[in-house]
């Protein structure tokens, strides 16, 4: 190599023939590497309209995959120990990798999501049980929200689970509102998407 009058390197022909034939190579291999796309991910939407109430459904299977067993359950439940009682509304993985996205609260806490929020690796994940609402004296029941659902608002549950042991993301939509004229029983939650 030699210098030129510039400053700059002058480089032998071998060399250049060489410097060139591996930008041609890199550049390919560039090339070769944006046309490879990362794994192929498909947006699955599906409407549906469920009125999850102790009157009428009390568990729907949530099986956004149509597995043999639904990864996820959205339970109305109620509780009457003594004369206390405990309307609640989970959201409870139901097979092995489910798990929804964590609240801020305890290991039972599902995080109220907004639309457009993203669901992926990077959120907190956890719980075997989660409530979206509960309503009464026992158990720590509030009237208003449960960590965050607020009666009469939208929002969405995000949430993980397993097809063949690949990890695959989602999210419910969710309503809760409850009954007003009767003391007891009265939680209900509407799934529609």
């Amino acid at each position: 190599m030699k210098a030129s009058k510039r400053g700059a390197a002058v480089f032998s022909d071998p060399i250049l023939q060489r410097l060139n034939a591996y930008a041609l190579a890199a550049g390919a291999a560039g090339v070769s590497m944006l046309a490879a796309s990362p794994a192929q991910a498909k947006v699955v939407y599906t409407p549906v309209n469920v009125t999850v109430i102790l009157s009428g459904i009390e568990v729907y299977d949530l099986n956004p995959a149509r597995a043999q067993t639904a990864p996820f359950l959205l339970v109305a439940n109620f509780t009457s120990p003594a004369s206390l009682y405990w309307d609640t509304i989970s959201f409870n993985p139901n097979t092995s990798g489910a798990r929804f996205v964590k609240g801020a609260g305890t290991s039972w806490s599902i995080a109220p999501l907004v639309k457009g929020a993203p669901i992926g690796p990077r959120r907190a994940f956890g719980g075997t049980r989660g409530f979206v609402a509960t309503l009464g004296p026992y158990g720590g029941g509030t009237f208003n929200n449960h960590d965050g659902f607020k009666f009469g608002q939208t929002a969405y549950i995000g949430f993980k689970f397993l097809i063949s042991g690949q990890t695959h993301y989602g999210w419910a939509r969710v309503t809760l509102e409850y009954d007003a004229k009767t003391p007891k029983q009265r939680l209900i939650a509407h799934l529609s998407g």
